[in-house]
């Protein structure tokens, strides 16, 4: 009932409010929403779980939609139910992880993105010919503006898209924003390879940022999950754009 009101208000200010009142709006309820539905999802499996077990009835179930029928017994759906509710327990927990180390991120982007592309670069020299206003330089320079600038850019969307990664389950990028990203890395050649690299100065920036008494290989793992599927998302974009280009015909 009381997500139900909570998905009713959401298509009230959808329908009446201004941008600016709507973010307002979902910003202060959106907390309230997610413990509720994470309350309900585990209370749903407690009692699956719980109502599985007392009925000894219920010992097979055929499922015949497609030949052969499937028999699950009332051990393997109480393991099932059990798996279920330990992979919803787990992606709760990378979020909270991913956030938590994203607040101390946001304390000093200026820092943290320029750390992060000097780690790069330190990691991959050779990636400097991809930036015109590096590629007369034989150093990193670390007071250029555009380098600070274009960090800033890249790690506040690599980390902001592996915040909202848990939300729904999936990589929420806007198409524009994705469509962009496609054209800049084909434009650029970005290869595999250029994707590791970015992984691996992402999590020592963010190790390096939240210290080794936050840093755990719980929170890594949760990072680097968020990174490869930011990762493909922008793979199966360059591919799609690489495969619509047109074929340049030789004589």
């Amino acid at each position: 009932m009381s997500l139900c009101f909570f998905d009713y208000g959401y298509s009230l200010l959808l329908r009446h409010t201004t941008e600016e009142a709507i973010a307002t709006c979902i910003e202060a309820i959106e907390p309230a929403r997610a413990a509720l539905t994470s309350q309900l999802r585990n209370t749903v499996i407690n009692d699956l779980i719980e109502g599985l077990t007392k009925h000894d009835w219920f010992t097979e179930l055929d499922i015949a939609d497609e030949p052969p029928p499937v028999r699950f017994s009332l051990r393997e759906w109480i393991n099932q139910a059990k798996e279920v509710q330990a992979t919803v327990f787990i992606a709760e927990k990378q979020e909270a992880l991913v956030k938590e180390s994203w607040e101390v991120l946001k304390q000093n982007i200026p820092e943290n993105s320029l750390r992060f592309f000097t780690l790069v670069l330190e990691i991959a020299p050779a990636v400097k010919n991809m930036f015109s206003f590096l590629k007369d330089s034989d150093e990193i320079p670390q007071n250029n503006p555009k380098l600070k600038a274009h960090a800033v850019k890249v790690f506040k969307m690599t980390c902001e898209s592996a915040i909202q990664l848990r939300q729904k389950g999936e990589v929420v990028v806007s198409d524009t924003t994705l469509k962009y990203l496609g054209s800049v890395h084909v434009e650029k050649g970005v290869i595999d390879p250029h994707f590791q690299v970015v992984k691996e100065a992402l999590m020592r920036t963010v190790k390096e940022a939240v210290g080794d008494q936050k840093w755990s290989d719980e929170m890594g793992s949760a990072w680097g999950e968020a990174y490869d599927q930011l990762a493909a998302a922008i793979k199966t974009e360059m591919k799609q754009q690489l495969e619509a280009a047109p074929k340049s015909s030789s004589d």
